[in-house]
């Protein structure tokens, strides 16, 4: 798909949506936006989820004014002081979840003011009185990120090293 009609899909898609969470699953970053309802997850259990979703893969950051809150870094370093074998596929297990669970209530207050992108993929968000850039570093075709509307058949948008696929 081609870079302008991908950067405005997403930004018609978000601007003015409320950020509902920000949430981590292994190494994968889940940003909800918009109105939220609840569907079944794979395990059959009920979740509370966000019309649209951006899932991040790639380095990453959210900054307020000229302080970095949290970065795709803190994923690698355990909260537990000393604890070298952390297991990402466990929750509450390195600094991001901590941090995440700290600025949970803030990011309740979020909504979307502005959205650009690079032609590369490189994405960025401006909230309310947060920030979110998103870097895309790799020239394979592994993903970087994916965008989509939550619980319907419309084609994800993704970006890879190599550019946007519709899948």
């Amino acid at each position: 798909m081609e870079f302008n009609r991908v950067a405005e899909y997403i930004q018609a898609s978000l601007m003015g949506k409320r950020l509902r969470y920000v949430l981590r699953s292994c190494d994968l970053i889940d940003f909800g936006f918009g109105d939220t309802f609840i569907r079944k997850n794979r395990y059959g259990k009920n979740v509370e989820v966000a019309a649209f979703a951006l899932h991040l893969q790639c380095p990453f950051r959210i900054t307020r004014q000229d302080r970095i809150l949290i970065g795709s870094d803190d994923l690698f370093f355990s909260s537990s002081s000393g604890d070298d074998n952390m297991d990402l596929r466990m929750k509450d297990t390195c600094i991001l979840d901590d941090k995440l669970k700290l600025l949970q209530d803030l990011f309740l207050k979020e909504s979307v003011t502005g959205v650009s992108m690079s032609p590369c993929g490189d994405f960025f968000l401006q909230l309310s009185t947060l920030n979110v850039s998103a870097f895309c570093t790799g020239s394979t075709g592994n993903e970087m990120w994916r965008f989509f509307e939550t619980g319907t058949d419309k084609p994800h948008i993704i970006c890879t090293g190599l550019g946007f696929e519709i899948v």
